[in-house]
């Protein structure tokens, strides 16, 4: 009898499912796939209200409507999450990457500070994400034939104080090459969430309401209540925030504490070099131990009428280690 399939694994295209000449290659673009979809549904306590907010299908949809307000046919079913996994502590950043129908949007939030760096983390971001693209459709950059790209579109959320002058765009060429011609451009639209009710202002109101709670409060427990209530109460991210009240309260407790992550990155480093200095000191306390030995025997035999060389050859030792034990 055959192998049976879950409607699942037929779906995405078990590699087991397919001609076995081709399992190879199918095997490699299943696990893709899957890895994907299953990002795009784990839950961790360390992922940013940015990140849960905006790869919620409800809401990344708000959120292609407040940039897309003329295009009303899109659906959630059409939005497929494509953000890439982040590590807590070695890349703490706001990334979201979305597919709505034949565009790729990805949306970066600037912290609380202006930075032009943004552009580059971008660049960094698309180019991984275009990797990936390319290798779940199966395709050949040195194939003959053209390879098919989506439309792109890059935004920065910024959430960080009032400024005097806010641009627009920000593109490489002006913010890097004083606004001379390169090969490469990459513009990006900034939202500075001015448009009221829409997602991306709730979003700017909630971190506003965030900080200023810290101000206040401080980094506690406290702050974090407040800004959760007074957010519902303003009606800002009131259904989000009501549906996974625990669950944002956890990541904004983490999060948005930098004495924590600070701490907890000096701490893990800390950890790893005690832990270095242990196995190395351990390794050389047995290296002085071994060589210890080593001289008790070389005295010994020398004093049953072995030579140096004997010595050396039979501990498997310089001549001039066996010399230099043997005139102490």
């Amino acid at each position: 009898m055959g192998e049976k399939f879950s409607k699942r694994e037929l779906k995405r295209g078990h590699p087991k499912t397919v001609l076995p000449e081709k399992r190879g290659k199918e095997e490699a673009i299943y696990k893709r796939r899957s890895l994907r979809k299953r990002k795009t549904g784990k839950k961790k306590i360390y992922d940013s209200v940015f990140t849960k907010l905006f790869e919620e299908p409800e809401y990344s949809l708000l959120l292609y409507q407040a940039l897309h307000p003329e295009d009303r046919k899109m659906t959630k079913e059409q939005i497929e999450i494509v953000t890439l996994e982040n590590v807590l502590m070695n890349q703490m950043y706001n990334d979201l990457g979305f597919k709505a129908g034949d565009r790729l949007l990805i949306l970066v939030e600037s912290q609380s500070q202006w930075s032009e760096n943004i552009l580059v983390r971008i660049l960094l971001y698309l180019l991984q994400t275009i990797q990936e693209e390319i290798a779940e459709k199966d395709q050949n950059v040195y194939s003959s034939r053209k390879i098919t790209l989506p439309e792109m579109e890059f935004y920065m959320i910024y959430i960080g104080d009032e400024r005097q002058e806010k641009p627009t765009y920000i593109s490489l060429s002006e913010s890097f090459y004083e606004g001379r011609p390169t090969a490469l451009e990459l513009k990006v639209r900034v939202l500075y969430g001015e448009t009221e009710g829409d997602i991306v202002w709730q979003y700017v109101q909630f971190t506003k309401i965030c900080r200023s709670q810290y101000a206040k409060y401080g980094r506690t427990k406290k702050a974090v209540e407040e800004t959760v209530r007074l957010c519902i109460e303003q009606n800002v991210l009131t259904e989000f925030l009501k549906g996974r009240k625990k669950e944002v309260m956890d990541s904004m407790n983490i999060l948005y504490d930098q004495d924590y992550i600070w701490n907890a990155a000096l701490k893990e480093s800390r950890d790893e070099g005690l832990e270095r200095g242990r196995l190395e000191g351990e390794a050389k306390g047995l290296q002085r131990g071994r060589l210890e030995k080593s001289r008790k025997i070389a005295v010994r035999m020398a004093g049953m009428g072995f030579s140096a060389e004997e010595i050396a050859n039979v501990l498997d030792e310089e001549l001039k280690t066996i010399q230099t034990w043997l005139n102490e």
